[in-house]
């Protein structure tokens, strides 16, 4: 089960429900989203919802590299035989202007 977070992402994929990245414990300043802090995730976890149960996937991006990034405020969509990772902040404060391409299982 993932930690308690704010700014990750999440997108039903068949029976599943897929939660990614985002950050525990935030601050934010006057509403000012880039002088967050806490600490940024990395991790994948998957809710099985026939199941109710969770596990957490191995991140591979396309080329089968590890895909660790960790980022917050991101947007998560399903594509074939993946996920697409678009934007968000990256932990060391800058906002990501690219799109990732993730298989998990």
């Amino acid at each position: 089960m993932p930690s308690p977070r704010v700014g990750h992402a999440a997108v039903r994929v068949g029976s599943r429900m897929v939660v990614l990245g985002g950050r525990s414990m935030p601050s934010l300043v006057a509403g000012d989203y880039a002088s967050v802090t806490g600490r940024f995730a990395s991790t994948m976890h998957v809710l099985d919802l026939d199941k109710l149960d969770w596990s957490m996937p191995t991140l591979l991006n396309e080329d089968h590299s590890s895909a660790e990034e960790k980022r917050t405020g991101h947007a998560l969509a399903c594509c074939e035989g993946g996920l697409l990772v678009i934007g968000g902040l990256s932990e060391s404060g800058h906002f990501c202007n690219d799109m990732l391409r993730l298989k998990f299982w």
